[in-house]
């Protein structure tokens, strides 16, 4: 058995145990009963047989839930005896083969019931209104919990207006075990949809080593290195991939036997380019895998890959422009290549996950004609950073969003240690989403004294002015930087086609992320980003960052000073010169 399938078969378990279990917080104070915890009213699927209600038993006791019943005023479960022991999930759904379909486990009980499951066929059946209804959980005809959504006005165990409409795919959940009785207990700044993952964080330690490169400068020629020493898997996941110059690279590489799947977002903005079907129909015809990914996300932003052990992690697409061939043209943007087999098992989990929950690539009579030829945009950039390999002590940190983007997120952490400067280069940075956490742990940190720099995109589509982005955000950040040191500029591209890049460098570390700043970007989209610890390789992005922003570049405070010395001396001059005459 391959190794990338025992570490999918270990994960898929993880989930089937831990979809039914709930870590209750200890400070949290309960009611006496069960609570409704997710209901699933408007499914991706045709039929929407895997709609389902769930209940959870918060308190420190088992609940038996012989006497409850569930009803949507028009249908109404009865529960026969059974018990959920404290912290555990009771689920019901209509039918229970299409409930494990999308979930990977059966129903405790269903409406309809497939005959090789273990799931309980029980009296009656509810069937939710997409656009609106109300879930009401009863014991002995008395009203023990509820939850109304979308346009349904049943106020009757209910203190607020319903919670908003559920998307497809959308699974209301429970965010809190505080019952208030009201919308607040079902509302998250975090969406809940079916097929989402729940990676959480963990910590990787080792001794080995990590290269670091950069967009234009010297990207594409330390990939494909990368790629000529691949043995075993070239695994790519990124949100599109176009770039025909890679095809030699793959192909040698399939002659010498090594697994070659390529993973894209299925619709990207404004439709895939067009190369993409060519490169990906030429994988196909390699005996390589093509997927293409769709929901539950809004896109599958992701940009790494994993060859062997070795996992990059980078801000820029495989297209022309995010891997120049010609290192005088394309975007600014970071990658990074950890060298350790730990590390990249958990990246694998992340891609094997997404890569079964993906539909195959179809095009047809593609020609495959002129795929190898050279393909070399040319630019004025004056490259300069060349790859380096640093080899030492690393802690690493992996980011997978929408999974803990926002609690329990790494870079956040590093944030709010900080202690001497943060540099960070973003290509778009929303200034309309108020409750960006990095944006607001930058402004904490600089209010701590820490030196903040932000540097932006300068783009025409990313300073307009009938619009709220990029210029608008720095005049933002230039009012706060009145009061402490927090700095943001426009880039001075320099040859270079834009800045792409989504990453920091927080005092003796650095993130390389495919995050941009914005609500749909860490709440509904697929991202991956890196944290890593050690002061030698943070330096060197921090030389990238110093180019970029223009290193002797006088502040405009600073200029203002010099500015006011000079008329000062000046004025001191002709007064000296006046009283002499």
């Amino acid at each position: 058995m391959k190794i990338d399938t025992v570490i999918l078969s270990i994960f898929l378990i993880f989930i089937i145990v831990s979809s039914s279990v709930v870590a209750i917080p200890e400070n949290e104070v309960f009611g006496s009963y069960p609570l409704i915890y997710k209901v699933y009213p408007n499914p991706y699927t045709k039929g929407e047989g895997d709609e389902f209600i769930s209940i959870i038993n918060p308190i420190d006791r088992t609940v038996n839930l012989n006497g409850y019943s569930i009803t949507d005023l028009e249908g109404e479960i009865f529960f026969p005896p059974f018990s959920i022991p404290p912290g555990k999930t009771c689920y019901w759904a209509y039918s229970s083969e299409e409930f494990k379909k999308s979930f990977g486990f059966y129903p405790d009980f269903s409406y309809i019931v497939d005959t090789n499951s273990k799931t309980k066929m029980i009296d009656g059946r509810i069937k939710l209104a997409n656009t609106g209804d109300e879930v009401v959980l009863k014991k002995g005809g008395k009203i023990v919990d509820a939850l109304v959504y979308g346009d349904s006005d049943y106020r009757e165990g209910w203190a607020s207006k319903p919670v908003k409409k559920p998307r497809e795919g959308q699974i209301l959940k429970r965010n809190s075990f505080k019952d208030h009785d009201n919308r607040e207990d079902w509302e998250s700044p975090k969406e809940t949809y079916c097929g989402q993952t729940n990676f959480r964080p963990e910590e990787f330690k080792f001794k080995g080593k990590v290269i670091a490169f950069t967009s234009p400068d010297s990207s594409f020629l330390t990939l494909t290195e990368l790629i000529e020493k691949a043995e075993e898997r070239i695994y790519i996941y990124t949100y599109t991939a176009e770039n025909l110059a890679l095809a030699p690279f793959l192909k040698d590489a399939s002659k010498r036997g090594v697994e070659i799947k390529v993973l894209v977002e299925g619709s990207p903005a404004g439709g895939m380019g067009e190369d993409e079907p060519r490169f990906l129909s030429y994988i196909k015809d390699l005996g390589g895998g093509v997927g293409l990914t769709k929901d539950p996300y809004v896109f599958n932003h992701q940009k790494f890959a994993i060859l062997d052990d070795v996992t990059v992690v980078t801000s820029e697409n495989m297209g022309y422009s995010g891997l120049p061939v010609d290192n005088r043209y394309g975007n600014r943007g970071f990658w990074i290549a950890i060298c350790d087999k730990d590390v990249s098992a958990y990246y694998l989990k992340v891609f094997l996950n997404d890569w079964n929950h993906a539909s195959s690539f179809e095009e047809e009579n593609l020609s495959s004609f002129g795929l190898e030829r050279e393909y070399v945009p040319i630019g004025g950039y004056k490259p300069k950073f060349e790859s380096k390999i640093f080899d030492g002590e690393f802690t690493v940190f992996p980011v997978i969003g929408p999974d803990f983007s926002i609690e329990d997120n790494p870079l956040i952490d590093a944030i709010e240690g900080a202690n001497d400067k943060i540099l960070v280069e973003i290509f778009y940075a929303d200034l309309l989403w108020r409750e960006n956490p990095l944006l607001n742990g930058l402004i904490n940190a600089a209010k701590r004294g820490v030196n903040v720099y932000i540097l932006l995109d300068s783009s025409d589509y990313n300073v307009e002015p009938d619009k709220i982005d990029n210029d608008d955000f720095v005049r933002y950040i230039e009012e706060l930087g009145e009061d402490f040191p927090i700095h943001a500029e426009i880039i001075e591209k320099k040859g270079l086609l834009k800045l792409h890049n989504k990453s920091m460098i927080i005092d003796d570390a650095v993130f390389v992320s495919s995050f941009n700043w914005n609500y749909n970007s860490f709440m509904r989209n697929r991202e991956a980003g890196v944290v890593v610890y050690n002061k030698e390789l943070a330096r060197y992005y921090e030389d990238i960052f110093w180019h970029d922003w223009g290193k002797g570049k006088i502040e405009r405070g600073t200029l203002i000073m010099i500015l006011c010395l000079i008329v000062a001396f000046v004025s001191f001059l002709v007064a000296r010169r006046f009283k002499r005459s």
